[in-house]
């Protein structure tokens, strides 16, 4: 589909990765992820920036509003 849907930040990107694919639950991702499923679609992860702990959730939120406006993300949060 060529679309960001979720933004997150992690540790361990790979892991992360396996956890929000394998873990399908009633949230917007969840709904998301089951949908593509049945499509035969499957998500891929895309490392946006790298940043430190001091400004992550800044940069987080960033992200997250660059991605969200005008369009659709699967957050329940904003950063």
């Amino acid at each position: 589909i060529g679309m960001v849907i979720y933004v997150g930040r992690s540790n361990n990107p790979g892991r992360r990765y396996v956890e929000h694919v394998n873990r399908l639950d009633f949230t917007n991702k969840g709904w998301l992820l089951t949908g593509m499923s049945w499509l035969g679609l499957v998500p891929h992860m895309v490392i946006l920036e790298q940043c430190g702990d001091a400004n992550v959730s800044v940069r987080e939120k960033h992200w997250i509003d660059f991605y969200g406006e005008g369009g659709f993300l699967a957050n329940d949060r904003r950063g």
